[in-house]
């Protein structure tokens, strides 16, 4: 067996963050790959290697750019190899594994022989029903894995072990064993040994659940076909094709990962064309550099500011509504979820439209907003962060409403996407594009559009205050999570990160970082001295921006986008001078 006291040092405990390695005074070093630099910058870069690291057991092993090979690749904790492909590096590890399972089962099989010394008794004792080791090694201890993940741990599991063939010579166990009549010995084994003897019977996992993109609904995913073909292209025969899929596209994997593998450039292009033709009338929003302002930032590269404070209803939100309701039915009945600014535009649109409407709020967000809502005619209720879906269902289900998610819908993603084909317009390869992120339908639209372009050099930030930072977690988790959300900013404070934002977000964002809520109110004060009002949820990105939360933007093009300016002098006299 291998040595295993000293892991690679790519192979990290599981929980614990690592960081940078010192290699000389103010000089650090990334611990996964040669890149150099100051310490705050180089915590920032250590956090892009989460995306493509393994977790194994209680390690996290990272992807290697050491220069111990050509190609990037990971280390085995086991046996020390090197494998380049991650797909082939899971299946190598788990049968690393079984390999050293089976080798020690081979070295400790002698201890699991009875011993005979009192076989010639006539008086033999019940069955023994005991809790003992077998083949322990501390070294490796975690618990084994189940076949469909590459972390977790095994339920305690009763197995049954037959009895062994008298030997020729006698063998004592550490513990004498009692024999009995029973031709099997019946244990109780610790999951946290390693097991090699006897059959175990693995426990299935739970199916696993998805949501369907189109309806928000939580089905498993072997009836995701079903659903779809029964549900939504009855009454739409050409969905699938309008959203770049086909049949083989649903029967065969994820729903949002297709969902994302199917967008292209023309459909989102087709519905910037819906948005600016939107009898909502959508305008294109100025973007300026920052030097043309009064802001008293010197940043050493060239910084533009995207001023959608300035867009109809205050916020970008009616892009991605203009999308929504042109694709919609007229005369329907719908109810949405939003802490102000898409519910703003969604009563907007639906004075416009002459549909009715209810916009479920969180307890947290402004009064003032409720009853702005209010005056376009929409019926608003305000309920705690976490009971927002509850309510939802609860329209749904009883009153038949018809549910507009408000950053879970492919058709709100692809209209805030028109911001993007805005940007490229005026800057048609900038080197970084910070956005601030809420559910993440902003931030997976804008960079969609820049990355599909051929943008690939194009470094794009999500932004989140810490008190609401969902997709922050999710990246970690590596699936989309929730959490009991409480930030200033609460436009960007949603009770969950959205499956569809998360899944494009994995696959074009660089990074998210984070913000204090008293850096986001610093924000606020520095744009309304230079003439902007912009909300906090707005300034979130800009906030990034000027506490240098953005790593590597000297002699770089930088957008930094405003997202929204709904905010009253009664909030803005809370906020420093």
């Amino acid at each position: 067996m291998p040595p295993s006291n000293e892991l690679h040092v790519t192979i990290c405990p599981k929980g614990k963050r690592p960081k940078p390695i010192c290699i000389g005074p103010d000089k650090y070093k990334c611990r996964f790959c040669n890149r150099m630099g100051e310490y705050a910058a180089l915590v920032a870069h250590i956090q892009t290697h989460e995306k493509t690291a393994i977790e194994f057991q209680e390690k996290k092993i990272y992807k290697c750019n050491l220069g111990c090979s050509k190609s990037s690749h990971y280390h085995c904790c086991c046996c020390k190899r090197t494998i380049i492909s991650r797909n082939y590096f899971t299946e190598h590890i788990h049968k690393c594994r079984i390999s050293i399972n089976m080798q020690l089962h081979t070295s400790c099989s002698s201890s699991l022989v009875p011993s005979t010394s009192n076989a010639s008794s006539s008086h033999l004792t019940p069955p023994v029903n005991t809790s003992v080791p077998i083949c322990s090694d501390n070294n490796l201890s975690d618990p084994q894995c189940s076949e469909d993940s590459a972390t977790g741990s095994l339920n305690v599991l009763d197995i049954k072990v037959k009895s062994p063939s008298p030997p020729s010579s006698p063998t004592s166990l550490p513990a004498p064993v009692t024999p009995s009549n029973s031709q099997d010995i019946l244990m109780s084994v610790n999951p946290m040994h390693n097991i090699c003897a006897g059959s175990l019977k693995v426990l299935t996992s739970r199916p696993k659940r998805i949501t369907c993109c189109f309806c928000n609904l939580i089905l498993n995913k072997k009836n995701i076909k079903v659903h779809i073909q029964r549900r939504h292209m009855s009454a739409n025969p050409d969905l699938l094709q309008k959203n770049g899929l086909n049949h083989t596209h649903i029967a065969s994997g994820n729903m949002e990962d297709l969902v994302v593998e199917g967008i292209t450039l023309k459909m989102l292009n087709d519905a910037r064309g819906t948005v600016m033709s939107s009898p909502l009338g959508v305008i294109k929003t100025p973007m300026i550099l920052l030097s043309q302002t009064t802001l008293p930032l010197h940043v050493p590269c060239n910084a533009y500011l995207k001023l959608e404070n300035m867009q109809r209803t205050g916020s970008f939100k009616i892009r991605g509504v203009a999308n929504q309701f042109a694709r919609r039915s007229s005369g329907g009945h719908f109810v949405t979820m939003s802490a102000g600014n898409y519910g703003k535009s969604f009563a907007y649109a639906s004075k416009h439209y002459g549909t009715k409407g209810k916009v479920v709020m969180p307890e947290t967000a402004p009064i003032s907003r409720s009853l702005l809502i209010q005056s376009f005619g929409i019926e608003v209720e305000r309920v705690p962060t976490t009971c927002l879906m509850d309510v939802v269902n609860r329209c749904v289900q009883e009153e038949k409403m018809t549910f507009l998610h408000s950053y879970n819908d492919l058709d709100l993603i692809a209209g805030h996407a028109s911001l993007g084909f805005e940007i490229l317009e005026v800057l048609p390869n900038p080197d970084v594009v910070v956005v601030c992120c809420g559910g993440g339908g902003l931030l997976a639209g804008v960079a969609a559009v820049i990355k599909l372009s051929g943008c690939e050099d194009t470094r794009i930030y999500g932004v989140e205050p810490e008190g609401a930072c969902t997709m922050y977690k999710s990246f970690i988790e590596k699936k989309p999570v929730g959490m009991d959300s409480k930030s200033i900013a609460s436009g960007l404070a949603p009770p969950f990160a959205g499956a569809l934002p998360y899944a494009m977000c994995q696959k074009y964002v660089e990074q998210i970082v984070l913000v204090t809520d008293d850096e986001i109110k610093s924000a606020v004060s520095a744009l309304y001295k230079s003439g902007l009002v912009v909300e906090p949820s707005g300034s979130a990105a800009f906030a990034a921006f000027m506490n240098n939360r953005i790593p590597d933007i000297t002699g770089k093009n930088v957008v930094v986008i405003l997202s929204g300016g709904n905010i009253g002098k009664d909030e803005l006299s809370n906020f420093p001078d």
